[in-house]
């Protein structure tokens, strides 16, 4: 789905005027704001796990069955496509890939920067 608000993002500034980089936490909390207002809109019961210490953002009630959720949020178009990394850090492993017994689906949050608008959410189930 696609939707354009009309709106755009005032750039932050740190003390003395200069641009802030891009911080990846806050962009996160942006998109799963945006996926719990979709999937709410839609009719689904969303309900969020205490903490971050799990592989899921969200646990998704569809009336038949609960599906966790993760929600990633990318703006980085590559190759005529938006690109994003299906991976979390462990400690002492560095990257790993999400698998089938830590999440149920994998929810895509596309930021498209030039034109103010945004695509969410695009699902991937990883099993039935």
């Amino acid at each position: 789905m696609r939707r354009s608000n009309g709106l755009r993002r005032a750039p932050s500034k740190k003390a003395g005027g200069a641009r802030e980089s891009a911080n990846t936490k806050r962009n996160g909390e942006i998109s799963e704001a945006a996926f719990l207002h979709k999937a709410v809109s839609l009719g689904f019961k969303v309900t969020k796990p205490w903490g971050d210490s799990e592989r899921y953002d969200f646990v998704v009630d569809s009336g038949k069955r609960l599906w966790r959720v993760q929600v990633k949020c990318t703006s980085a178009l590559h190759a005529g496509g938006y690109h994003i990394q299906p991976i979390h850090y462990v400690y002492g492993k560095k990257k790993v890939v999400y698998t089938a017994e830590e999440i149920d689906v994998l929810a895509a949050h596309v930021v498209l920067q030039q034109q103010g608008e945004e695509v969410c959410c695009g699902l991937r189930r990883l099993r039935e």
